[in-house]
């Protein structure tokens, strides 16, 4: 913010002091004739330009208070690599065509994208939708800062997947509270690839903070391609919680998964 706001007062300081230096003949209060007009767009592009490099500093920013947390976050002593055979994998197929069909166009606020929806959830409804444009209003991209978790204290996740989970979370609270009330067999499966996996991770957790009646026998995440959600504090209370979060990693030619085990400090 600081870096645009100074680039467009050097180019107003700039358009000033040329002007005072034109001849009268030129000088002229007719917007049509003025020749300053033509600055117009220039201005625009440094502007834009200027907003892109305010963007890249506050990402350089989050990765180096990122970075002092992963020094302090242990790799996953255990990881479980599952053949294209076993049930596991089969498992983890479904979410992932289940994270496809979200992606569908055709059926952006419509569960109607056609073989992703029909072999899945064939009466799929969706209950809401919004964009994730990287340049949005909850743009992952636009909003990588670490910000303090609301009820997990200690805790800080990643602003723009915060801000997206909060865009869903009480209709999403809602619909699970209501379907438990009359289905309380029901197992709840939250699924999401990678921006989506990171809002999934916060999901989740949400979800086992406020519903009692869920817990790690009918509650996973199946997360694909999940990125960093918060710092070492965050994953310690997922951790604790016993809250199952599989994080999903395609290897090499796609033959396998790997899936870090939920226990530790991965997340």
């Amino acid at each position: 913010m600081f870096f645009r706001n100074l680039v467009i007062l050097l180019l107003a300081t700039a358009a000033i002091q040329c002007q005072q230096l034109l001849p009268p003949s030129i000088q002229s209060t007719n917007p049509a004739s003025d020749p300053f007009k033509a600055l117009a767009p220039i201005i625009e592009t440094v502007t834009n330009f200027a907003r892109l490099a305010d963007v890249l500093l506050r990402s350089i920013s989050y990765h180096r208070e990122l970075g002092k947390e992963e020094s302090n976050l242990p790799a996953s002593p255990k990881t479980y690599t599952y053949s294209n055979t076993s049930d596991v994998y089969q498992e983890s197929v479904l979410y992932a065509k289940l994270c496809a069909a979200s992606n569908c166009k055709a059926s952006y606020d419509k569960w109607d994208c056609g073989e992703y929806c029909n072999s899945t959830v064939p009466d799929g409804v969706v209950i809401r939708a919004f964009a994730t444009h990287p340049l949005g209003v909850h743009g992952y991209n636009i909003q990588q800062q670490l910000v303090p978790h609301p009820r997990i204290p200690g805790a800080k996740v990643q602003l723009g997947l915060l801000s997206s989970m909060i865009n869903i979370r009480d209709i999403v609270y809602r619909t699970i509270r209501d379907q438990l009330k009359l289905h309380p067999e029901y197992q709840v499966r939250v699924a999401g690839h990678s921006y989506g996996a990171g809002i999934g991770s916060l999901l989740t957790v949400d979800l086992a903070q406020r519903l009692p009646q869920l817990n790690s026998t009918n509650l996973v995440a199946y997360l694909l391609g999940k990125p960093r959600v918060g710092n070492k504090a965050y994953a310690a209370y997922v951790a604790e919680k016993n809250i199952t979060i599989k994080r999903l990693v395609q290897v090499a030619d796609g033959k396998y998964y790997r899936l870090a085990d939920k226990n530790t400090l991965t997340d």
